[in-house]
């Protein structure tokens, strides 16, 4: 083991799954839910301690199209980005959620981030004092790719990631605004710099879940809007790896 690595190392155990690219990380319960709606998938259970469970689908090849989440925040997500890593996967699609801090995003809409801010503590001890994040080029590409497909509207721009939701002032975000930020969410940037440390391609993909810019902030967790968004997009990204997939394998 060399100096820069941690002591405690995921590695994948005998019996777990060997995942095909991209694997496809869930950020938020909702989300999942609706993935898991479109196809009776396997489930692993893992014995690690450190990932609870994977929701998968056998390929021809021998490999597994892999589900993992719900996840909160950074720590949570790193960890299992981390083992999507040892399961042989060099790519990752992450879906998840995400407030909006410009005008130009309103509940429903769906945000491809460009780079990624850090302001959560897991980006700070992989990457030191980075505070800029990017996706993989190719990644965004495929992602687009995959919304356009299902004639989906997208804006891409700049997200914030934090780890206390409950501190987002609006001083901060103002501020953060002028910056030119769009959305805020709790665990892209800290995907995007653990992704460019262990070598896995990285993009994600963000349902506007709330909004805080107005006067106060207006949640749209159960709003119409929210819930049809996070139909169509679970199913462009679940259809589009798997039609991916099965023309690779």
């Amino acid at each position: 083991m060399s100096e820069i690595e941690g002591i405690i190392q995921v590695k994948r155990l005998e019996g777990e799954p060997t995942l095909i690219s991209p694997a496809i990380l869930v950020a938020f319960p909702y989300l999942l839910k609706k993935l898991l709606s479109f196809q009776e998938l396997l489930v692993h259970n893992f014995r690690d301690g450190i990932v609870e469970k994977m929701w998968h689908r056998p390929m021809p090849n021998g490999s597994s199209l892999g589900i993992l989440g719900p996840v909160l925040g950074a720590p949570q997500a790193a960890l299992v980005l981390e083992k999507i890593c040892a399961l042989g996967a060099k790519e990752a699609i992450v879906i998840g959620c995400c407030g909006a801090v410009s005008e130009e995003l309103a509940i429903g809409d769906i945000l491809v981030p460009d780079c990624a801010l850090s302001e959560d503590g897991v980006s700070k001890i992989y990457c030191g004092e980075q505070l800029v994040f990017l996706p993989d080029d190719e990644m965004v590409a495929r992602l687009e790719g995959y919304l356009k497909r299902y004639k989906l509207c997208y804006k891409m721009g700049a997200l914030l990631s934090t780890d206390a939701v409950l501190r987002e002032t609006r001083t901060k975000m103002d501020a953060y605004k002028r910056l030119g930020i769009k959305g805020v969410d709790m665990e892209v940037a800290s995907l995007f710099c653990v992704g460019v440390k262990k070598g896995i391609r990285v993009a994600a993909v963000l349902a506007v879940s709330d909004e805080l810019y107005g006067q106060s902030w207006r949640p749209g967790f159960k709003s119409p809007p929210f819930k049809e968004i996070c139909l169509d997009l679970t199913k462009a990204i679940y259809e589009g790896v798997m039609e991916d997939a099965l023309n690779e394998a």
